[in-house]
């Protein structure tokens, strides 16, 4: 039962208790031949119980509203899911799946992908046609565009770092602050984004590719039940799309399904640190991001979690509060090819990003050592461009 449930059944519970309370101070009452003071003592006593009642839904709901998400989850211990241990001494690593799930209403067909991989390129999508999908998520190199900010139609920039779109198959939120549920949903935001692709509505976009022609047997042989241009199918082609963007075949990936020689020495230092830091805590593999479908450790995080560093101003880790001060984890699959960092890429260098993460969410003041050992290990997250 969700807390929501939980708390109308207890402000139904309080208002029925309440009804109940009062006539039985009134029967009791009566009977006992108690007036005045004791009876303002018996009613007060009863109306406390009724108040401690519904501190209790009260208390619920702010839990509800603010802790949607544990904020700080300790690394399983051995007895917990990952019980399994490795030769480096840590928890079993785990391997990137080789497929990425899809959803029963939009299972992944080759007409599918190729649709939304024509998509994903077109241009046209936006509303002057200036910008398409793999402008801003570039797929030779790391899934983004080396900018702080991303520019959309006219211009525009937009106002949080793009993030990689290789992996966003295996997320089970997506966005920055985790906003859209599944690829499809994501798919439809930065289509109307004013900022981005600047389409009043999916529904004129549908219409713009239906008139201009061009896509009528793309469409018809990835939906072949409605081979009309709409809205979902346009999203739906996209997501289907991006399932097969992944990459599990990291030198990671590859140590972890037990080839030992494919970290170097220093690499696996640096996953060893990486481990016993508790940087796994947030980022889990194989997504290395708690907000999997496969590991799952909790959608969200807040960040900065130690306000007092002077990198938090220098960098303006809080001029963006996200969701209220917590953000959906990112992963760091490809997170050396993805620069600059941080929501609104405010750190230009992975090192100087290895360092800030230390600060501002251990407390901690990394040595240059485990800096160099942590930025090697991440290097092996990257696939091959």
């Amino acid at each position: 039962m969700d807390n929501q449930t939980v708390i109308w059944i207890l402000w139904g519970v309080a208002a029925l208790g309440m009804g109940i309370l009062w006539m039985l101070g009134e029967e009791l009452s009566k009977r006992l031949g108690i007036s005045g003071l004791r009876r303002g003592a018996l009613m007060a006593g009863i109306g406390l119980g009724i108040v401690a009642l519904s501190f209790k839904a009260f208390a619920l709901e702010l839990l509800n509203r603010h802790l949607e998400e544990p904020t700080a989850i300790p690394l399983p211990t051995v007895e917990g899911p990952m019980k399994r241990v490795g030769r480096d001494g840590a928890h079993k690593w785990q391997p990137l799946p080789r497929q990425a799930p899809a959803p029963e209403d939009n299972p992944t067909t080759m007409a599918k992908v190729t649709l939304g991989r024509a998509l994903f390129h077109d241009r046209n999508l936006s509303s002057t046609g200036e910008v398409a999908c793999s402008d801003c998520h570039q797929l030779e190199t790391g899934g983004d565009d080396g900018r702080a900010l991303s520019l959309g139609v006219g211009g525009a920039q937009g106002g949080r770092n793009a993030p990689t779109v290789w992996n966003s198959a295996f997320f089970s939120r997506l966005f920055w602050d985790g906003r859209a549920a599944s690829l499809e949903q994501q798919a439809a935001g930065p289509l109307m984004h004013p900022a981005e692709m600047g389409n009043s509505s999916l529904e004129s976009l549908a219409h713009k590719l239906q008139a201009e022609g061009g896509y009528g047997e793309a469409f018809a042989a990835a939906f072949p039940q409605s081979a009309e241009i709409t809205p979902l199918h346009i999203t739906r082609a996209l997501a289907a799309f991006q399932r097969t963007l992944i990459t599990p075949d990291t030198p990671y990936d590859r140590y972890a399904r037990g080839d030992r020689s494919a970290l170097t020495a220093q690499q696996q230092r640096g996953l060893q640190q990486f481990h016993s830091l508790g940087c796994r805590n947030c980022h889990r593999d194989p997504l290395f991001s708690a907000a999997a479908k496969v590991q799952p450790f909790g959608n969200y995080r807040p960040f900065p979690v130690h306000k007092q560093h002077s990198v938090v101003s220098r960098y303006g880790l809080m001029e963006d509060q996200g969701r209220q001060g917590r953000w959906r984890v990112p992963s760091l699959r490809n997170v050396a090819l993805t620069a600059p960092y941080f929501h609104n890429g405010s750190v230009a260098e992975l090192k100087e990003a290895v360092r800030v993460m230390g600060l501002v969410q251990l407390n901690r003041t990394l040595t240059e050592a485990q800096i160099e050992d942590l930025t090697a290990f991440l290097h092996g997250l990257d696939h091959d461009t």
